[in-house]
């Protein structure tokens, strides 16, 4: 019986493409998604210096994507 390795296993990235193009536009989603939800709340800060825009910002951003997961989320359709 073959000892199981502790580094990941990259063999389904090398000899599947369609599986290496849907993890690939998974990763930059996910990345992209990261990197927005820190550069908008920056950007408002800087150009109003108000945190109350800030937190409303980051308020309507997270209710909104909580709204969308509900509807879309689980089992195919709206609610």
């Amino acid at each position: 019986m073959n000892k199981p390795s502790i580094l990941l296993d990259f063999s389904l990235l090398k000899t599947h493409a369609t599986f290496r193009a849907v993890f690939c536009a998974r990763f930059i989603s996910i990345l992209a998604l990261g990197l927005l939800g820190i550069a908008v709340p920056v950007q408002i800060q800087s150009m109003t210096g108000s945190t109350l825009l800030v937190g409303l910002s980051v308020t309507l951003a997270g209710s909104g994507m909580f709204i969308g997961l509900l509807m879309g989320g689980g089992h195919g359709g709206p609610l």
